[in-house]
């Protein structure tokens, strides 16, 4: 690059009469003496080939799919297997609700379907019964009326031959009582036939009723079958959905009851309501700290930086439930941050949770077009143009512009690559440069954090077992160290007593009726027997004992049907009974796992409680985490290292952080559980009660083979960063992306190559 250098009299003339002008009219005064010679430089720039777009650089790191799991009911929580930090595999349970309750209806639900089925089988074989004795019956009936019609006939054949003999004169008309005697018979014959008729048909009345009976009851039957079994599998399917397991393989990022605390063991969990967030380690994503969707637009060209090549990235959604419950949370704000991966999802495999990249946006770019810096095109009106430098001359140019960035303009015609152009800019040098050859690297952030706390998520939450009691004596007091079967409270339940006492009235009133109704059964199975009997010992063949022994064998199935609904009646409230009787050992409420008393709830002695309270929390110290205040630098997956006193000594602990703000929205926890904090878990579990950290160290990879040069080398103006290269020993300014550290280092993450050499000043 060629520097006009003008002389240093004309510098200071020209300083000289700016002054003056900007004096006015006023008196005149000598112009101060510069304490350092300044000598102004012409600023000259080539116009390139290559590609300029608005590119925009972001911090990204490396985060699993969130997966959610919850309870498709309500329920209590009667075991929290995997707490937060836990590593889980797809298919391992997580938690499991408490179904007492629900296995006694289940219970009550499969000894009901199988009375049902009892009732019904012996409804439908006292119906065939009685319609198989009808049919007896009938028969009997037909044969009683054919000897009948026999006997008539008989009767009204001798009525008959008497008229004949009267006619012939073969008997006397004097014998009226012999007529007499066959009328007699005929009447009765006759009205035995029509009884004997009305009998067939009540039999076969009977019999249409039964069968419609039996008809009707199976169609009820199916009904109530098809409603109890609906009903069981309902049952049964809220069972199956007490146990809740991992979708994934992973690790489990955080378990929130509704409270929003860590879930324990004995709290209420509303059905949908997610529990669980577990991380899915098998699919990964570039998550943009500070780019929403609000921000992102389709035609975007989304890139990562990664040994200083550039991968192609599509954006990927959240699943609807997170979106939904940002949504309800916060109402129609920015979004979740937006979140890329490649295609190449064996390559997404490879990396690391945790770790950063740079993620570019480009907004515009065009590729393969000449460009020059915005300081080397003039304007006059509409009018774009350069001033090109032909040798030593001057020649103002019109060009077409197209593409304008931060920094560069797109020159469609006009000029030629390698074309030397005047800049806008005058450089005053003071001569205090050096050259730095350009190297690259990585940048390793190291941080340091203070505030910390130890906690405890294998909690169990000591609640009021039932649904309602007094409070009699609270047993325990914060701080307490209990073991499993201690005593916490005990309770006055309401109308345990009378409620026993009704049941057992009622088992024993069952079992009265029931012998009051065998008894008169046996009563008449004693009078058919008898009956049997004397026709046996008739020789009676008129199918009477048949008749009877039928009879004798429809009491004996009413009789088991009888039976059958006594001991299901039995059952049920011995079912009850034991409810009762479970609930009233219930009055001694006891703690279900060692650990320490916490948050005893203000309920006073006397108060009455239900099963929606809480008594206490008994807090696991076995195994614990470490919470750290203050942690947007600490990222999902970290190793970190914490030193601090325990037992009076100083002990250094390794873990990595299994829960943060860069993976979970803000909103899953609030300011009591993670708000504000990253969840580190120790690599060796144990108690840290009384552990005072003082120190939580972690070092990472913050930029990739980027290029570090010092950051008095970086400069600005209404353009954007820049520094200054040096070309065929010219001095050359190049708009960069810059990143400015700590330890005065800059990282240049756009517009450098490492063939390069930039200026710096001189320090002092």
């Amino acid at each position: 690059m060629q520097r006009i250098r003008f002389k240093r009299v004309t510098a200071m003339t020209l300083l000289f009469a700016l002054m003056t002008a900007s004096a006015g009219c006023g008196k005149k005064e000598d112009p101060p003496e510069l304490l350092t010679p300044v000598s102004a430089e012409q600023e000259y720039v080539t116009v390139e080939r290559g590609r300029i777009g608005s590119r925009t650089y972001y911090d990204a790191y490396v985060t699993p799919e969130i997966e959610e799991v919850w309870f498709n009911y309500d329920g209590v929580l009667e075991e929290c297997l995997k707490v937060c930090g836990d590593r889980v595999e797809e298919g391992e349970v997580l938690a499991r609700l408490r179904t007492d309750e629900l296995d006694a209806e289940i219970e009550a639900a499969n000894k009901e379907l199988a009375f049902l089925q009892t009732d019904y089988e012996y409804n439908v074989s006292l119906a065939q019964k009685q319609i198989r004795m009808d049919q007896v019956a009938i028969s009997m009936n037909y044969e009683e009326a054919a000897k009948l019609d026999a006997d008539i006939a008989a009767v009204q054949a001798a009525l008959d031959q008497r008229m004949q003999d009267l006619a012939a004169g073969t008997i006397s008309e004097n014998d009226v009582e012999d007529e007499a005697d066959y009328e007699q018979k005929l009447q009765e014959y006759e009205m035995q036939r029509y009884h004997t008729l009305e009998g067939i048909s009540d039999f076969m009345h009977n019999i249409g009723r039964n069968e419609a009976k039996t008809e009707a009851d199976t169609g009820i039957y199916g009904i109530d079958v098809k409603e109890k079994t609906g009903s069981l599998s309902r049952l049964q399917e809220r069972k199956e959905s007490a146990v809740i397991t991992s979708p994934c393989s992973g690790r489990v990022l955080g378990t929130v009851s509704p409270d929003g605390e860590q879930l324990n063991s004995g709290d209420n969990i509303s059905a949908l309501e997610t529990v669980y967030y577990i991380a899915d380690e098998s699919r990964a994503y570039f998550t943009v700290e500070g780019l929403y969707d609000t921000e992102f637009k389709n035609d975007m060209q989304v890139y990562v930086l990664i040994n200083g090549k550039e991968y192609p990235l599509v954006k990927a959604d959240y699943n609807a439930r997170l979106k939904m419950e940002e949504e309800e949370e916060w109402g129609p704000v920015n979004g979740l941050p937006l979140r890329f991966r490649t295609e190449n999802e064996e390559w997404m495999k490879e990396l690391q949770f945790g770790d950063f990249y740079q993620i570019v946006v480009v907004e515009k770019q065009a590729e393969d077009v000449l460009y020059v810096p915005n300081h080397a095109i003039y304007r006059d009106g509409s009018i774009s143009y350069v001033i090109r430098m032909e040798g030593e001359k001057e020649v103002k140019t019109l060009v077409d512009t197209g593409m304008t960035t931060i920094c560069y303009t797109e020159i469609k015609d006009g000029v030629e690559e390698g074309d030397r152009l005047l800049s806008k800019n005058v450089y005053f040098d003071t001569g205090n440069f050096m050259e730095t050859e350009l190297v690259s690297g990585n940048y390793i952030a190291k941080e340091s954090f203070s505030r910390m706390s130890t906690a405890s998520y294998r909690n169990e939450r000591i609640f009021c077992p039932v649904s309602e009691a007094r409070l009699k004596e609270m047993k325990v007091k914060n701080g307490d160290e209990v073991k499993a079967g201690d005593s916490i409270a005990l309770l006055e339940l309401y109308s345990q007593k009378s409620s026993i006492m009704e049941l057992n009235y009622r088992l024993t009133n069952i079992d009265v009726n029931y012998d009051d109704a065998r008894t008169a059964l046996d009563k008449q199975k004693t009078m058919l027997a008898e009956s049997v009997c004397e026709l046996e010992a008739q020789n009676d063949t008129s199918g009477q004992i048949g008749m009877l022994m039928m009879q004798i064998d429809y009491l004996d199935t009413l009789l088991a049907q009888m039976n059958a609904r006594r001991e299901y009646e039995k059952e049920t409230v011995k079912d009850a009974l034991k409810r009762l009787n479970d609930e009233a050992a219930l009055f001694n409420v006891k703690a279900g796992s060692d650990g320490r008393i916490t948050d005893i709830a203000g309920i006073k002695e006397g108060r009455g409680v239900t099963g929606q309270d809480t008594f206490c929390i008994i807090r696991d110290e076995t195994e614990q985490l470490i919470r750290i205040d203050d942690s947007e630098k600490l990222k999902y997956n970290m190793e970190v290292e914490i030193t601090g006193i325990l037992n009076g000594e100083e002990v250094t602990l390794t873990g990595k952080v299994v829960a943060a703000d860069n993976v979970l929205p803000p909103w899953i926890y609030d300011g009591t559980a993670y708000g504000g904090y990253a969840v580190v878990k120790p690599d060796e579990a144990g108690n840290l009660e009384g552990f005072e950290g003082e120190e939580a160290k972690v070092s990472y990879v913050m930029y990739e083979n980027a290029y570090v040069v010092d950051s008095n080398m970086v400069f600005y103006d209404t353009y954007g960063s820049y520094v200054y290269v040096v070309r065929d020993g010219e001095r050359v300014r190049r708009y960069v992306t810059a990143t400015e550290f700590k330890n005065s280092r800059a990282y240049i993450l756009d517009g450098l190559w490492e063939d390069e050499t930039v200026l710096s000043q001189r320090e002092g």
